[in-house]
Parts: C-alpha cells; structure tokens; sequence
C-alpha cells in the first residue's frame, strides 16, 4: 500500500460505557462461524484496520478505519468513508488489491500478502495485509508497517549475495568448522586449491587435508586455546601451514582463522581463510638462497682481497727462498747432510707457493695461460696421475662422451679441478670404492647458470665426477666451496681444495653444482662454454735449462729477487745488466754499445712500469725480446696491459730452473 505522509493525532481508544455495549466488528472464521470483536477493542489494536462493504454494481465502499490505520498512513481516514476503494486510494485502482478485498467480501476468499514500495532499488515502505469477510457483503483488512523488518532482511540478503560473490569468486578458500574439525562450510574455491570438491571437503577433518606436522600443530593449537579462560584466548590465529591436495601434492598456506561464538562467548566454531603462499615460499627460499651466495662471494672476495693483498711481497720472499736454497744445494756435494735440509727448505717453500696458488685461484686472481683444449684428450691425460692420487683400492673409471666440442682453459688450471675433485673423493672412500669421471655436451639451456654466459655458445661441455664415499649431508653442502671449510682433520687438508675449484670454474666462466645424500657418494658437475676455435697442442715444448752468452737486462725493484736473478743467470754463462728501476734501465740501455738480446722485467713497479719500459725500449730497439714477470695478482697485471695472448710471462715464485728455463725458451723463438 502507498503512504499518505500526513500525520492526524490519534482517537482515543472507546470503550464500555456503562450499560451500553459498543459496535462491533465480526469476523467470519469460515462458513458456519464468526465472532464478534468490539470496535473498541479494534480501536485500541496497533494493527491498521479498514472495513468495506461491497454494494450495488460491484462498488466496494469504504466503512471507516481505526485509529492505528490513521496513524500508519498519515491520513484521516473518516474523509473517505463512503468512497470506493478506487476513489478513496487512486494509487491501487491499477494493483490486484481491489479485486482480491472484493472476492473476500462476496466469497469470504481470505488474502494475505505483502505490498512493498521501492526508492533507489531500496526498500522505502512495506505492509503485511490479511484481507478477510466478516460478514456476507463485507470485508476487513488488517495491516501493520514492517518497513523496518523488511529493510533489515533486505541488507540481510544483499550481504549474504555479497559474501555468497566473494566466496565463490576468490582465490582464497574461506570456511568454517566446528570444534571437531569438520567442515561447516567451504568456499568453492577449495577446488582450485586443493583439487577436492566442496561436497568431498566436507567428508575430511583437517587431519586429512595437512601433513602430519601440520595436523598436529593445528591439534595443539586448538587445544591450548580451548583450555585457557575466554578473556586469555587469542582473538585470531595466523599460521603458516603445510597441505595436502587430492593427487598427493604438497603446497604452502597460511590460515587466518578465528572463534565462532555463541551468545555467552563460548566457542562453538573457527571460521577462517586459507591462502596458497607456494609461490610467496618459493620466492622467499630464493631470495633467500640469493642472500646467502651473495654472502658467500663477499666472504670469498674479502679473502681473494686478502690473498691478493700479499700475494706481491709473499711471492718475492718465496723466490728467494726457493733460489738461494737451490743456488746453495747446487754448490754442495750431494752427499753433504746440508742437501738434505736444503731440500727440505724448499719443499717447505713449495708448499707456500702452492697455497699461495690456491688462494689466488679461488679468488679469480691466478694468472693464466689459457689454450683451446679438448676436454677428452685433458681428462686422458690426467688418468695416471689420478689413479696415483686416488690409491690402488679405488677403481678409476673414464667414460668419455663423443662430439663435445672444445673448450678455452688454461690445461693446468683444468688438471688441478680433476686433482682436487680426486683428492676430495678418495678421503670420501677410506676403505676404498670406484671414481667415475664422465664427459658429455648439453644445451646451455640445461646447465647451471654459468658465471658469465654472455657471448658463449649455446652448448657447454659438462665433466662429472661420481664417487661412491659416505656423501654429504645439506649443512655440509651449503659450506663445501667455502675457504678453509673442512671437514677433514687439520693433517689432512687445509680447506681450500673445493675452494680452488670454485674460483677455477667461475674464472673460465663455468658452474659448479653438486649432488650428495648421506651415505649415497657425491656427483660434481662442471660446465664449461664451447668455443669454436682450433685446438692448441698440449705437449709441452722441450726447452733446454742450458745458459747462453746473450746480453740480458734484468729489472727488478725487489733487491733480494734482483740479485738472485742476476746470480743465477750469470752462473749459466748470460751476462746480465742490472737495474732496480724503469729509468735506470734506460740509462743502462743508453750506455751499451751492443744490442740488448733479452729484457727481463717486474711489471708493476714505482716510477715507470714494466710495460711503459718495454715501450720505451722499443724505440732504442724495436726486435728486442720481453720476458715478464710478477708476483701480482692476475687482475693487477692485467691493468699493466701484459695478460694479452702470446706474451711471455713468469709468475712468481719460481726457481732457478724455471727462471733459466724460461729464459731460454724466450731467446730461442
């Protein structure tokens, strides 16, 4: 029904007076029974009541309403006594109500309904109708404003569809249980997640749907909570669990989940939602793996710094222990009891060196000669200097792969990986076992990242090397190519075996993975980029250690290293201009008469360097012949412009032999 927005005070409700009975208003409760109800009592109900009487000609008039009908509608109602119910409420002449009050009144057909007005597609006014005879001819219809009620169910229903929306439409699962932890209600959207159906969810119990860590913490959970008074229980719970969906695959969530209360605040319920955090874990275990090699290469860098930052003076004190023990040894009968601890000496300096070596190598701060090698014919090589190393109780096995293309590597850089990776395997099996070292080529796509791929080619040369020890557990793992990391005794090695590797695989733009459980031996795999540039021979040229008369001038700023060059190469029979400096040098080049046959140079010195006095001297002399030398880092010389390809460099320390060696070598290309 339409409001009329008109307020009329109220009447006043009649009553008994003395004798006199008022009016009444009868109901007809069916065909053979009705009663009468005082129209003082119908005045005094807060229900609307109208009365009609249907006359002549189809006309149902209106009789008058009570007090609560003017009240309800805003309008005097006695102004309308006498109309028809068309002309005294125009606004349902076009609605069903005047043919139903009709059928009532002449057939005692009751009617109950609802008339609801809208605003704005929200409710603006609504009544409950009950449409009754109460006598043949006549009707009356009682109404009451459920406006309200009916706003109250409204905003009801719209939030329930705007739940209903957002459960059924969202990633997230949202559900609830009761305390037996059966579902109450799940969200279709667990069948995304976890591939159960909401009709098979609610067969399962949470002991069902998480792994059993999970299912316990979960049990725990819910009992410490229910166990604690109301006021000390947790309003909500975040946790990040463990499921698992119906094809048995495990993935990460996290659950927010709080109580279901009833009206005394006791639980009765959780209600919650579950997120899939698998993507969120799997991007955090990489950041996280990411931070930690991130640590490592600061740690290894800090220590490559260290290594490089004495490598310079370390070396100079290690050629002169390694020469004057040697130029001493050489000038004693080799049955003087002096030989024997002069060989000690130097075998106590080789070890130095060679630790030196490793250092630097781990670092990326050895310097190198690298050649195009097949990686088949190094490892063939290697295998009877391995089977030596490993020990006659490990059987030593090469499974070469064919076809693999070539690699660009210094070949004694190569030869200490396959040494070190044999050292490390052979403590793995003290009671003996096999060592398999296999060759193959795969995509780069299928490798570990290498350590610098841009420009490479698309295929690499893997060398794996499997042996059968007692393996390593994931702590061990994480800290094998750290420096110094051992789990060895302090008389078996010094850590830096697997480190050595490390720097040598990442030096040549390679990767290192490897493969272990406890008990189950260790795979490393290495890969290494093809190159398409011809192969370089591996046999080493035969140079004699003989003197000669040549002409050499030696540069060294290192006194003790400058007189013991000079020493040992006048002792071959070379005659030998000394200089400390770039400038003394030129001073003594200037002087000579003849031509200089060999200059011998430090690289980095104070004042000119080595390579700016090989420059000058070009000029005085564009034929003469360079040999370099250093106890820098790689990365130091290379700054000085002399790592390029085809020049001749010593590194230091060396030895008597090597320093003659090389000498000879150089003078006679």
């Amino acid at each position: 029904m339409s409001r009329f927005w008109r307020q009329r005070p109220s009447r006043r409700c009649a009553g008994r007076v003395g004798s006199r009975t008022l009016p009444a208003l009868t109901v007809q409760l069916g065909a053979r029974a009705s009663i009468a109800l005082p129209l003082a009592l119908v005045d005094c109900s807060p229900m609307g009541v109208h009365r009609y009487e249907l006359q002549a000609a189809g006309r149902l008039v209106f009789l008058g309403g009570n007090p609560a009908a003017d009240r309800l509608l805003g309008v005097d109602n006695t102004a309308f006594i006498g109309r028809t119910i068309e002309e005294a409420f125009p606004l349902l002449a076009d609605t069903e109500v005047p043919a139903r009050y009709r059928a009532a009144a002449e057939h005692g057909t009751s009617w109950q309904t609802e008339q609801l007005a809208y605003a704005d597609d929200q409710i603006s006014g609504a009544f409950e109708l009950h449409a009754f005879q109460t006598s043949p001819g006549k009707m009356a219809v009682l109404f009451q404003e459920v406006t309200e009620r009916r706003r109250m169910e409204q905003a009801l229903a719209q939030s329930e569809q705007r739940f209903r929306l957002l459960a059924e439409n969202a990633n997230d699962v949202i559900w609830t249980r009761g305390l037996d932890g059966k579902l109450t209600y799940v969200s279709p959207s667990v069948e995304r997640m976890s591939g159960y159906t909401p009709a098979e969810m609610h067969q399962l119990t949470v002991v069902d749907t998480s792994d059993a860590e999970s299912a316990q913490r979960i049990a725990e959970l819910l009992a410490g909570e229910l166990a604690k008074p109301l006021a000390e229980r947790l309003p909500a719970v975040t946790a990040d669990l463990v499921q698992i969906s119906k094809d048995g695959r495990a993935y990460d969530v996290e659950i927010s989940a709080n109580w279901i209360l009833d009206s005394e605040g006791n639980p009765i319920g959780v209600q919650g939602i579950t997120r899939d955090i698998s993507e969120r874990k799997s991007a955090e275990a990489e950041r996280a793996q990411l931070e930690a090699q991130l640590r490592q290469s600061q740690k290894m860098e800090a220590i490559g710094r260290l290594a490089g930052g004495v490598a310079h003076d370390f070396n100079n004190l290690l050629t002169g222990i390694l020469g004057y023990s040697e130029l001493i040894e050489t000038s004693l009968n080799p049955a003087d009891p002096i030989c024997a601890d002069l060989q000690e000496i130097r075998a106590a300096a080789e070890r130095a060196a060679q630790l030196t070596s490793q250092l630097l190598a781990f670092s990326r701060k050895q310097t190198t000669a690298p050649l195009v090698v097949e990686p088949n014919a190094v490892v063939e090589r290697s295998q009877r200097m391995l089977s030596r190393i490993i020990g006659e109780d490990v059987r030593l096995v090469f499974s070469p792969g064919d076809d693999l293309g070539h690699i660009k590597i210094d070949p004694a850089q190569l030869d200490q990986i396959l040494v070190n990776l044999a050292v490390n395997a052979r403590d793995a099996m003290p009671r003996g076992g096999e060592l398999t070292i296999e060759t193959s080529s795969s995509s780069l796509l299928d490798a570990p990242p290498l350590s610098n791929p841009a420009g490479v080619s698309e295929r690499v040369v893997q060398i794996a090397m499997t042996d059968t020890g007692h393996g390593m557990d994931e702590e061990t793992k994480a800290r094998i190519f750290e420096p110094f990391f051992s789990t060895k005794s302090d008389s078996q090695g010094t850590g830096l075996g697997l480190a050595t590797v490390y720097g040598i695989v990442k030096q040549n733009h390679g990767s290192i993975a490897v493969t272990s459980e406890p008990g189950a031996g260790a795979t490393f795999r290495i890969c290494f980029p093809t190159v398409t540039d011809s192969v370089a021979s591996l046999e080493a040229p035969q140079v004699s250690q003989a003197g000669g008369t040549e002409l050499v001038l030696l540069v060294e700023d290192d006194e003790m290293v400058l007189k013991l060059a000079k020493r040992s190469l006048e002792r071959r029979g070379y005659q030998v201009l000394a200089a400390a400096t770039g400038s003394d040098a030129l001073v003594l080049a200037d002087r000579q008469a003849g031509a200089i046959d060999l200059l011998l140079t430090d690289v980095v010195m104070p004042g000119m360097n080595g390579r700016e006095l090989v420059a000058a001297m070009s000029k005085l002399q564009p034929t003469l012949k360079v040999l370099y030398t250093s106890g820098y880092t790689a990365d130091v010389i290379a700054r000085h412009g002399v790592l390029d390809e085809g020049t001749a460099f010593l590194q230091k320390p060396y030895d008597v032999a090597s320093l003659c060696q090389k000498v000879r070598q150089v003078l006679g290309e």
